[in-house]
């Protein structure tokens, strides 16, 4: 099972459910996304993730996607091996052009620790997402298995902030975000057809 990192104050899962998710390549809290769209993150040109934003309802609006109180997903396919040095840089990055020196205090906890789940290597093909399944319980999976949950109001919406916050990365990749589930195109049939090693562990 992969390392967790965890802030002092975090709650552990319950035994049965970490030995479940150690097993289930599925999330423990199933819902009922439609994709509302995906993009491609690149750096020098290149594709380096591949990103996939899931909602209960399409939506094109940023501030309604943000702001709305449902359940959440935020997918990344890994196109290039990234290091956690480098992992890290694209959150630091983006973040802290699209937040506020008061949001960036609030959440500078999780953030750090979210960072720190991650021990080794992301590989091409492996898959990390972030769930929100409360406004105060987000929960970070890489390749099925539950690595951390984060318990700081707002968590969530802060990680979107870096890709369809007012400063972007790309206007590219935040349109494709929005999409309102009108998604096709290159990044869609090829963040489904990839898949990660099973075998491979973050080494």
């Amino acid at each position: 099972m992969f390392p967790v990192a965890r802030t002092a104050e975090k709650k552990l899962f319950p035994a049965l459910l970490l030995f479940a998710a150690s097993f289930s390549p599925f999330s423990l809290f199933a819902q009922n996304y439609i994709t509302n769209g995906v993009g491609a993150y690149t750096e020098f040109s290149e594709t380096t993730l591949l990103i996939k934003l899931e909602l209960e309802a399409p939506a094109v609006d940023p501030v309604e996607v943000i702001a709305v109180d449902t359940s959440k997903k935020l997918s990344f396919r890994i196109m290039q091996n990234r290091s956690p040095r480098a992992w890290s840089k694209i959150w630091i990055q983006n973040l802290s052009i699209n937040n506020s020196p008061d949001t960036l205090s609030t959440q500078t906890n999780d953030l750090i620790a979210m960072t720190q789940v991650l021990q080794g290597t992301l590989r091409t093909g492996d898959l990390v997402e972030f769930e929100r399944i409360a406004s105060d319980l987000t929960i970070m999976s890489i390749n099925g298995h539950e690595m951390a949950d984060f318990e700081t109001i707002g968590f969530f919406e802060f990680l979107m902030t870096a890709f369809i916050g007012s400063i972007p990365p790309s206007s590219e990749l935040k349109s494709n975000l929005l999409a309102g589930g009108n998604v096709s195109g290159d990044a869609s049939i090829l963040f489904g057809s990839m898949d990660f090693t099973r075998n491979e562990r973050l080494k």
